[in-house]
């Protein structure tokens, strides 16, 4: 039933009842109670200051320290008293790309809603410190001492449970090593001993209690009233005796400030206003200074809540017949929010905030996102240091009385899962690429400031593949691509069936190969004679398939000395053996007297344009495709036996190979064609290949799937979008970024990342396919004049 003024009138009542007392008893001493009562209610609400005066920050540290700590490689235990405390740290990776209000509001409220798991308790860490910003989740089981051992099976079930829910909204959860958790925390595990103190406020009581004894026989009156203050002080002081008893501290803080922080909106934000509030959370992602901002959620009992909605519902009526306070009102308002808010699938909790940092930039950001944040003394701070091992220490009866009127610790306030989705992952961990190691930086995102890597160090598959219709800008992210592979130390060799690369790999300072002109060696090279046949083999089923017997045929030949294929094609002639008739169609192609070394050219680190044709005579000419599909198969027969046999495992070569759909298709009669064969096999080593292709429908499935990486470019066509949206598992966002058909504009996907990435390729100027057109002299000259120096 709701009251209202009751605090009010029982302090009157009690003012009436000791006028009475003073008027019968005709004596000042009823007075003193009610006086100790008073001024020790005043010292609770703002006298604690004094009770920490001399209190250093180790003794606060000593007295929040457990009795033991034991690190496990997942888990953690931590006994206090007669109650142990098991934590599990769930580091938050990655989390899937959200840019809609209304998927950042679902993948926010389902993550806190995951985390009400009754017996357990959340603590969302959010850590800025040397290697950027981490996200963990702490989950805490507290037991009993002796049953500890029975409930640790059921508690990491409850644990995995929590995990897995994560994973299957797109958060990338992964138990994190207790050492690890730690220590970016930068909390240190030490031993120090730490004396024990005499508190000041209880000695001056004590020596003003002596006085009064001294003095009461000569003057009463004086003497009792000296006692009222040193009672109302000495129970002060002994509620906080804990802080002064020295001991052992077990753990370090190694921050300079401690904040409380507490969020001032008291609303229930709808869809839009979830978006609106992470996206102002998100401003700590940028900042430099470090540190630790930790949300402790208890699930509270849904029961509880709605019991506490019917006495608000009573408080709103009672305001409608004038007979409540307005502040009542206010609360009982916010507390109705709540239950609406239930109604609609949210989650109730009891949570607070701490913020550690060594600056104020931190402070100065969530001040901005509607949040009050007070430094932490005393109690409090002695309070935060035990949470970050267990939980607040226990109350003596004596604090629960002083709890009432100033909270000893830090208190919680309830809120819904509506209005804690501000500080899941989705605030902090912004999916953005790393600049780390050997990236390729692509360009940038919707923001300038947000620039995309290809992350090659961290992929598990370098092989990759670009694709794009006509005039998507294919090409010209194929030589920005190339371009700043060579920055970071990494050599691009081009497959150019067409001759297109020509000219940049010129401008470039590179090689170009014309493959007819210098041909490779078909039966020597850095591999095994039987392994070259039997590619050799594989690749004639492009031109003129052979069979088992024309291929034994032949290397019983090659172990007789004949190595070149004229002088072989002669040979198998004067046998009259049909086989030379197939071996014909490559003899105008591979007959040159000058032979390409591959090694050599490999090891002059300089770019490459193999291109596949002929320029005697001052003009290109391309092979025929089935030549070309055959050349191709020996060329990536050479080049990966010679990054294997140099035990390259660090991507040295970028092979580009334009026209991928020439390559992308299986040798008749065989399963799958040699690029899908080597990313099978190889897939960190010291070549990656990357396919560049028309449409999806140009590439092997098997290689598309094995693929580390996928890059699509933008495109208004139907059909293509279709296929994209389907094969990259594209969002709304994602599919309108590419459906405008603008040029440069693409989609990145890497296989260790959960989600696309936006991409506006920021090519050089020396990369765009019409700085050549505009720039370069024609070709049949260059071909001309290289043709005539020969």
């Amino acid at each position: 039933m709701y009251l209202p003024f009751l605090r009010y009138l029982l302090a009157l009542l009690t003012a009436v009842v000791v006028l009475l007392l003073l008027s019968v008893l005709k004596s000042p001493y009823p007075l003193l109670p009610l006086a100790t009562v008073g001024l020790a209610y005043l010292l609770y609400g703002h006298g604690r200051p004094l009770c920490y005066m001399g209190v250093s920050r180790e003794m606060l540290l000593a007295a929040a320290s457990p009795e033991e700590v034991r690190l496990h490689r997942d888990f953690m235990e931590v006994r206090v008293g007669k109650r142990v405390y098991l934590h599990s740290f769930l580091r938050v990776r990655d989390v899937q790309y959200v840019d809609t209000p209304s998927s950042i509001s679902r993948v926010s409220q389902s993550f806190i809603n995951a985390l009400h798991v009754p017996g357990l308790r959340a603590t969302l860490i959010a850590v800025n410190g040397r290697g950027g910003l981490r996200y963990y989740v702490r989950l805490t089981g507290c037991y009993k001492a002796g049953r500890v051992e029975g409930v640790k099976r059921g508690y990491a079930a409850a644990v995995l449970t929590v995990q897995r829910q994560l994973m299957g909204m797109g958060v990338r959860a992964e138990l994190a090593d207790p050492r690890r958790a730690l220590d970016d925390m930068r909390i240190r595990l030490v031993k120090v001993n730490v004396s024990w103190r005499v508190p000041p406020l209880l000695l001056a009581s004590a020596l003003t209690a002596m006085i009064a004894t001294m003095v009461a026989p000569l003057s009463p009156l004086p003497a009792l009233t000296l006692l009222v203050p040193v009672a109302a002080l000495a129970s002060l002081s002994i509620n906080h005796l804990r802080a002064y008893r020295g001991g052992v501290a077990r753990l370090d803080v190694a921050w300079r400030y401690a904040y409380g922080v507490e969020l001032l909106e008291s609303e229930v934000p709808g869809e839009a206003a979830i978006a609106s509030r992470v996206s102002s959370m998100r401003l700590l992602y940028g900042i430099e200074s470090p540190f630790l901002l930790m949300v402790e959620l208890v699930p509270e009992d849904v029961a509880a809540v709605e019991a506490k909605v019917r006495r608000a519902l009573e408080v709103l009526e009672a305001g409608r017949a004038g007979a409540s306070r307005l502040s009542d009102e206010l609360k009982a308002i916010s507390i109705v929010q709540l239950g609406e808010a239930l109604k609609r699938g949210a989650l109730p909790f009891r949570y607070r905030i701490f913020l550690l940092a060594d600056g104020q930039q931190p402070v100065q950001v969530l001040g901005t996102a509607s949040h009050s944040i007070r430094p932490l003394q005393g109690s409090r701070l002695l309070g935060l240091y035990a949470t970050l091992l267990a939980e607040d220490p226990p109350l003596s009866a004596l604090q629960r009385l002083e709890d009432r009127v100033n909270p000893v610790y830090q208190p919680f306030r309830l809120g819904v899962t509506s209005q804690l989705a501000r500080y899941s992952p989705a605030s902090f961990i912004v999916p953005r690429t790393l600049g780390r190691g050997r990236a390729l930086r692509l360009g940038h995102s919707v923001r300038r400031d947000e620039p995309v890597y290809l992350e090659v160090d961290a992929l598990p598959n370098v092989h990759g593949l670009l694709v794009g219709p006509m005039g998507s800008g294919k090409s010209t992210t194929a030589r920005t691509l190339a371009l700043r592979a060579m920055e970071v130390g990494i050599t691009p060799i081009f497959v150019d069936p067409s001759g297109e690369y020509r000219p940049f790999v010129e401008h470039l300072g590179g090689i170009v190969v014309d493959l007819q002109d210098t041909p490779l060696p078909l039966f020597e090279g850095p591999v095994d004679t039987l392994t070259l046949l039997r590619e050799f083999q594989r690749a004639m089923s492009y031109v003129a398939p052979m069979s088992d017997s024309e291929a034994y045929l032949i290397g019983r030949l090659l172990e007789r000395g004949f190595r070149d294929l004229s002088s072989l094609v002669a040979e198998l002639e004067r046998a009259g053996l049909g086989v030379a008739a197939k071996l014909r169609w490559l003899e105008p192609y591979f007959s040159s007297r000058r032979k390409l070394d591959l090694e050599g050219l490999l090891r002059r680190r300089r770019p490459v344009a193999l291109c596949l044709g002929s320029s005697e005579g001052g003009a290109y000419r391309h092979m025929p495709l089935d030549v070309m599909q055959f050349a191709f198969h020996i060329f990536l027969t050479h080049i990966t036996g010679l990054v294997l046999r140099r035990g390259l495992s660090d991507v040295r070569y970028l092979l580009v190979v334009d026209e991928g759909w020439l390559f992308s298709q299986p040798p008749p009669g065989f399963s799958e064609p040699l690029a899908t064969s080597i990313a099978r096999m190889y897939r960190k080593f010291g070549l990656a290949l990357i396919l560049v292709v028309h449409d999806w429908g140009d590439l092997d499935p098997a290689y598309r799937r094995h693929a580390g990486w996928r890059l699509a470019m933008a495109s208004s066509s139907p059909e293509y979008l279709s296929v994209t949206r389907s094969l990259m598992e594209l969002g709304e966002v994602e599919l309108r970024w590419l459906s405008e058909g603008l040029r440069g504009r693409a989609v990145l996907r890497m296989a260790h990342r959960p989600h696309n990435f936006l991409l506006q390729v920021e090519p050089e100027e020396v990369a765009r396919t019409d700085y050549w057109w505009r720039e370069r002299p024609r070709l049949s000259r260059a071909y001309a004049a290289q043709g005539c120096s020969r």
